[in-house]
């Protein structure tokens, strides 16, 4: 595997330890955040598919149940690697997937909305 298929590979988990974590802040993993996060992890990038099953990667994170302050070290380990213009858009990356993922089953729980104003705070 090659440099950028290893970063395709850790954003991808980054994105699904970012993406449980929203999706159980509400103590609802709703099917449907679980159909987003899914399809999202197999197309964050149409060049490169994750070398993982995301399905299996997905219920690892489930069981792991995430916390806040491991989705902010995990997302600044990985942003601390690329320069300010990669981390911009990184960090844009992940804030579109945060706020689809809170917005996918319909309904805004308060934990959602102060969990990404808290994300945005300590990343962007």
């Amino acid at each position: 595997m090659n440099n950028e298929e290893q970063t395709m590979n850790e954003l991808s988990r980054l994105c699904v330890k970012i993406g449980t974590f929203f999706s159980n802040c509400d103590s609802s993993f709703e099917p449907s955040e679980r159909e987003f996060l899914e399809y999202y992890v197999r197309n964050v990038d149409r060049n490169l598919k994750p070398t993982f099953d995301a399905n299996t990667l997905i219920e690892e994170e489930i069981k792991n149940n995430p916390s806040y302050d491991e989705i902010i070290s995990a997302t600044n380990e990985f942003l601390s690697r690329f320069d300010e213009n990669e981390r911009t858009a990184i960090k844009g990356t992940l804030a579109v997937l945060i706020d689809k993922i809170i917005k996918v089953d319909g309904e805004i729980h308060p934990n959602e909305t102060k969990y990404f104003e808290m994300w945005k705070k300590e990343v962007i």
